[in-house]
């Protein structure tokens, strides 16, 4: 956190309902949803993602090759 610029923490909380899941499941087993791979980094380069994060120029998720 920084001292000179306003920052909010906030927390997350979900519930996870097992009817949900099971429904999520369902559709990725038949595909009919599929994740967005925006680009793929190697571990080497996590700077770049992030840049292209920060930047908002990426598509789709970013994803980190280990």
């Amino acid at each position: 956190m920084s001292l000179f610029v306003g920052q909010k923490m906030t927390n997350l909380l979900s519930l996870v309902k097992a009817a949900d899941l099971i429904a999520l499941r369902e559709l990725i087993e038949a595909d009919k949803i599929k994740p967005v791979i925006g680009s793929r980094y190697p571990l080497g380069e996590v700077p770049a993602a992030i840049a292209e994060i920060g930047a908002g120029h990426g598509r789709g998720k970013v994803v980190i090759t280990v």
